[in-house]
C-alpha cells in the first residue's frame, strides 16, 4: 500500500484527533483494511497514526460486514450496505 485511499485517509486523520477522547470513555475505534498487515503498519507509521488497525487480507470479513461487493453486485448496481439495499458502483465502501 503505497498510498491510502483519499476518503479513508481523511476519515482516519479525523478519528486520530478523537482517539484521546474515546480512550477516556473506554471506547476503541479500530480500522480494517484488505491490505496485508505489513503494508498497513508501514503506511500507518508513515502517516504517524496511532489507531488500532487490523488486516482482513485473505478473509471474507469485508463481504461478511457488507462493505465489499462482488462483480455481480456491482453489475446489478445494488447491494445490501449499511442495513439496507443501496446503489453500489465500486468494489468497496465505508461501513
Amino acid at each position: 500500500m503505497e498510498g491510502g485511499l483519499r476518503g479513508c485517509s481523511f476519515d482516519v486523520d479525523h478519528i486520530e484527533g478523537a482517539l484521546v477522547h474515546l480512550e477516556h470513555h473506554d471506547v476503541t475505534c479500530v480500522a480494517v483494511s484488505r491490505a496485508t498487515l505489513a503494508e498497513i503498519e508501514a503506511f500507518k507509521q508513515r502517516m504517524g497514526w496511532r489507531i488500532p488497525w487490523v488486516s482482513s487480507f485473505g478473509s471474507d470479513f469485508n463481504h461478511d460486514y457488507q462493505v465489499s461487493f462482488t462483480k455481480e453486485e456491482i453489475a446489478k448496481g445494488k447491494a445490501y450496505h449499511n442495513y439496507k439495499i443501496q446503489e453500489v458502483e465500486i468494489e468497496e465502501m465505508s461501513g
